[in-house]
């Protein structure tokens, strides 16, 4: 599994996949992202610096959730854009 992050565009390397990550409702700024094969969800949390238990990737749709330890390569295409969305404890 390879991961690296990057401030500004850069070509893609061969195996790697280049997304970029929004984050729902926050004042971060998205983060473009290299996934290499195998990686997967906590991978992409870590490199995020997020806390694996409070956050979801999706590609934006309740539909489109990805699980903690779900390996992304293969659900996505090079220039794919994720969302990075906090848990929400709906009433009891």
């Amino acid at each position: 599994m390879e991961l690296q992050t990057h401030e500004q565009p850069t070509d893609v390397q061969p195996g790697l996949k280049r997304v970029l990550v929004k984050f729902v409702g926050g004042s971060r700024p998205p983060a473009e992202l290299f996934l290499g094969p195998g990686t997967t969800s906590s991978d992409v949390m870590g490199q995020l610096n997020l806390d694996r238990r409070g956050f979801f990737i999706s590609k934006g749709t309740a539909d489109s959730t990805f699980g903690l330890d779900e390996n992304l390569y293969p659900s996505l295409k090079n220039g794919d854009l994720l969302f990075v969305s906090s848990h929400v404890d709906a009433g009891h």
